[in-house]
């Protein structure tokens, strides 16, 4: 059996037990400063789901994403793990 991650483990939660769905937890990230547009991207698997986030910033993009992904992990108890694909990050 494989093991599953924190991530999954986490979005999982938000998901079956507090019942959130994909959008409710895109208007949550879209809710966070700096962020323009929250797409879904796909759903990886039950639990695991990929969005695109554009935000607006004067920080670069690996430090803005952080900041970002600090905002979202403290100001919703109902988002736990935030991944940053980094090398998918484009600045403008």
């Amino acid at each position: 059996m494989k093991a599953t991650t924190q991530i999954e483990r986490d979005i999982a939660f938000c998901i079956d037990e507090l019942e959130l769905t994909n959008y409710q937890i895109g208007e949550l990230l879209r809710a966070l400063p700096g962020i323009t547009t929250v797409t879904l991207v796909r759903e990886e698997k039950p639990g695991v789901e990929v969005f695109k986030i554009k935000l607006i910033t004067q920080k670069g993009g690996p430090e803005a994403f952080e900041s970002m992904k600090n905002n979202a992990t403290s100001k919703y108890k109902d988002i736990y793990t935030v991944l940053v694909a980094e090398k998918t990050i484009e600045e403008k």
